[in-house]
């Protein structure tokens, strides 16, 4: 008795899968209607990402538009950080949306010309500052990067190495919101020695350091009336 040669139903089905499904396959359907929250894949994220999640299908103005907003953001997070380390607080300015918003540890809220103030007064070409920046990325209305700046401090000349997460947010091509994080008692330890290491954390150390900040802020605004916001 011969073995039958026809082909069974699943077997041709399995036969004629596409490549490209077998290697990215679908995500697995829930039993229910409610799915567990641990199995809701994240929203894409990057460009990589974000081709892998429009595969096999049509492109159309909507995903190019969203393609050129994050190219387009993510080269604005690298300018800006590239104009820092040449110094050029212009370039900076021009990064930045007329009513940025910006935030840190130090100068928990600045906005408008006070925040590029900030960032000329910073870019002193007396200074030893030497900035570096990686991890920048970016999608259609947010971005983040990681950057580091080293420079001595006060009197004594202590080396401060600090570690920044920025993240940003865009409007037009510009930054309207930017927050940089860091250890404000790292910091401390580093700049101000033994005084930072046994104080730093304390809340009115804190305090001081932003208004001794401030301070130096608003008398540099008082040198440089253009950054006077008006209004």
């Amino acid at each position: 008795m011969q073995a039958s040669t026809q082909t069974s139903e699943p077997a041709r089905q399995a036969e004629t899968i596409p490549v490209s499904a077998a290697l990215d396959p679908p995500a697995p359907q829930p039993v229910d209607s409610v799915r567990p929250t641990s199995l809701v894949p994240a929203p894409p994220t990057g460009r990589l990402e974000l081709l892998r999640s429009w595969k096999g299908q049509a492109w159309g103005a909507r995903q190019v538009a969203i393609l050129v907003r994050m190219s387009t953001n993510e080269d604005t997070i690298n300018r800006f950080y590239t104009a820092f380390q040449e110094r050029d607080y212009a370039a900076m300015a021009n990064c930045y949306h007329p009513s940025v918003h910006f935030s840190d540890p130090v100068f928990p809220d600045l906005r408008g010309k006070r925040a590029n103030a900030m960032w000329h007064m910073l870019c002193d070409p007396s200074s030893d500052l030497v900035i570096t920046f990686n991890s920048v990325s970016a999608d259609g209305t947010t971005g983040s990067a990681h950057w580091e700046a080293t420079y001595s401090f006060g009197k004594d000349g202590r080396i401060v190495h600090n570690n920044i997460d920025a993240e940003f947010t865009f409007e037009d091509g510009k930054i309207i919101r930017h927050v940089d994080s860091f250890d404000l008692w790292a910091w401390s330890r580093m700049a101000l020695g033994p005084i930072g290491t046994f104080i730093g954390w304390m809340s009115s150390t804190k305090s001081k350091i932003r208004e001794t900040a401030g301070g130096r802020l608003s008398r540099f605004v008082e040198d440089h009336p253009e950054y006077i916001n008006e209004g």
